[in-house]
């Protein structure tokens, strides 16, 4: 068999067949990633400028050397599986390992919601089936054309199971509000460039199409107690879980090493020789690993933490992701395909089919630098400065306070009711409560806004006295905090242009880990004992879960800005808060 090999600074030595060098990576999409940046950490770290096109390797690198252990460790298990079907399952596996981000959009993860801009009539009754609604709802466009291209690949009865498990996986979908979030964008996407581009080469390779879209998804066989399926499930799992998988095993791997962040080490090769596969007492099959693997699972947790909690939350990272995504926001709008509503964000233009602009600029094979091009061709006012500010790092907002840990000090401080105000007018998502909320920028403009709402409130005869007493209270309140702001940033000759982000809280993945049982094989027990989930094995640390949003504020700093002095201002500000919208 012939192969070739690549060098990686993480992994070392990749070793691909030429067959798969000749019709995947030397394909146009897939050279396309190399143009496509892994992360939106060189804001911070700027050595982390590595990309999805040397990940993708990494991937298929762990994900090939995955397979050959699950497959020796769980052999006594499926004995009656042929030398054939292993086959093609590795072949399968192997594939949508390589290609399971071929169809990601520029700038990592700020463009791939411009992907769910577009709706349209939800053809298959995704909500209907799941959610068991009468109506005809409307959904992203983009589910459609996944099922589209899966019922083209797939006979009646696997496209009917690969809908009802579709449909399963929106259901289980947390305050489901009108969006399937069935799977990331990004993923969608390329099961559907992926089978569009690949699907002759697929075939030679006897690819199974449904486990490879599944994988990919991450949508598991409903039928866990068939033989067949435990095996493709485990392989699901292998790719795309919510804990472990060697998308992830790769990406805090190369992260760290790239970034220069000094995480927790992570011993590869210990974790991939205990991935096995466990029938359990009530008749399903799932993945496992061995006990010995226990020391690198609990590393492998410690290190995602540390990079979700260090580098994706630091404000410089959500800062630059803001200014992306506003950029991204902006040319969408701009650039339309003529007389259509659809912007640059769809299929044709990650791929060399391309689309065409109302002003007649041909997109094709879409990446970071067609987007930093078409960035430079919108005014400041489409972006609202965000161009500037992206392009020119000294004009760039910087963050009042710097951690959650920070932030959390600063609210400390204040009494519990002048917390809990103030997260209910800078940090709840009041748009969902009643229409409103003080918004993302604050300045002169926002105050301008709020008081001409107030006089519309207040003319409004269609709106009854008490929705519109609360509804000019709440927009009372934020006008308050607007013109406290205000006031602080004239007085110090300083300009008021503060962007207001809510942020996630950090939510450890050890409790995530925990509930969901990751099973852990003892061999040397009695069969009917060696299996014990993960948080029955050793003590797990259960983190706190923090209700209250984290707010971050970003200011054009100078000189005559303190610190000190702004804390004494939020808590003077918080008391008379209290004292002038006092309850009761």
């Amino acid at each position: 068999m012939d192969t070739k090999l690549i060098k990686d600074p993480v992994h070392g030595y990749i070793r691909l067949k030429d067959s798969y060098i000749k019709n995947i990576v030397d394909s146009s999409e897939f050279q396309r990633l190399r143009n496509i940046r892994q992360t939106s950490y060189d804001s911070l770290y700027p050595g982390s400028s590595h990309n999805r096109f040397i990940h993708s390797l990494g991937v298929y690198y762990l994900g090939h050397k995955a397979f050959k252990e699950l497959k020796k460790n769980a052999s006594d298990l499926f004995h009656g599986m042929d030398e054939k079907e292993w086959i093609c399952l590795q072949s399968t596996f192997d594939i949508a390992c390589l290609l399971h981000d071929i169809g990601h959009t520029p700038f990592s993860h700020s463009g791939e919601d411009f992907l769910l801009i577009k709706k349209e009539a939800d053809k298959f009754n995704i909500i209907k089936r799941a959610l068991g609604q009468t109506s005809q709802p409307e959904i992203e466009v983009v589910y459609n054309q996944l099922l589209e291209t899966m019922q083209e690949m797939l006979d009646e009865k696997d496209f009917k199971a690969f809908l009802a498990d579709f449909s399963y996986t929106v259901s289980g979908s947390i305050n489901y509000d009108g969006k399937a979030v069935v799977a990331k964008p990004h993923e969608i996407m390329s099961v559907i460039v992926a089978i569009s581009v690949y699907t002759p080469f697929m075939k030679k390779l006897q690819v199974d199409i449904d486990l490879f879209a599944r994988a990919i998804l991450g949508i598991t066989y409903q039928k866990k107690s068939v033989a067949s399926k435990g095996v493709r499930n485990a392989l699901i799992q292998l790719l795309n879980s919510s804990i472990i998988d060697v998308d992830r095993l790769d990406y805090i791997i190369r992260d760290t090493q790239m970034s220069g962040f000094d995480n927790t080490t992570i011993d590869v090769e210990r974790l991939l020789e205990s991935v096995t596969i466990i029938k359990k007492k009530d008749g399903n099959y799932t993945l496992a690993y061995k006990k010995n693997a226990l020391s690198t699972i609990d590393n492998v947790i410690i290190s995602y933490d540390a990079e979700r909690r260090w580098i994706q939350a630091h404000p410089v990272v959500i800062y630059d992701s803001y200014l992306v995504e506003q950029c991204l926001a902006a040319i969408e709008k701009h650039f339309k395909m003529g007389d259509s509503q659809q912007g640059i964000f769809q299929r044709d233009a990650l791929g060399q089919k391309g689309v065409r602009t109302a002003n007649g600029l041909q997109i094709k094979l879409l990446n970071d630098g067609d987007c930093l091009f078409l960035m430079k061709q919108l005014s400041n006012d489409e972006t609202n400065g965000c161009v500037e500010e992206y392009l020119e790092r000294k004009k760039r907002k910087q963050p009042i306070w710097k951690s959650e840990e920070e932030f959390r000090m600063i609210m400390d401080q204040l009494p519990q009711s002048e917390q809990e105000s103030f997260h209910y007018i800078f940090g709840a998502n009041n748009e969902e409560i009643n229409g409103t909320s003080i918004g993302s920028v604050l300045n002169n403009e926002r105050i301008k806004e709020i008081e001409l709402e107030i006089e519309k409130n207040k003319k409004d005869q269609d709106m009854n006295e008490e929705d519109k007493d609360n509804h000019i209270l709440i927009l009372q309140k934020q006008l308050f905090w607007l013109k406290r702001l205000e006031k602080y940033f004239v007085q110090r000759d300083m300009d008021f242009e503060m962007y207001n982000k809510k942020a996630k809280t950090f939510q450890s993945k050890i409790n995530e880990l925990s509930s969901q049982g990751l099973q852990i094989r003892f061999e040397r027990l009695k069969e009917d004992k060696d299996i014990s989930k993960v948080s029955k094995v050793y003590k797990m640390i259960e983190y706190e879960n923090r209700n209250m949003n984290l707010i971050y504020w970003y200011i054009h700093k100078s000189k005559k800005f303190e610190f000190l002095d702004f804390v004494e201002f939020l808590k003077e500000t918080s008391r008379e808060f209290e004292v002038e919208f006092r309850r009761g």
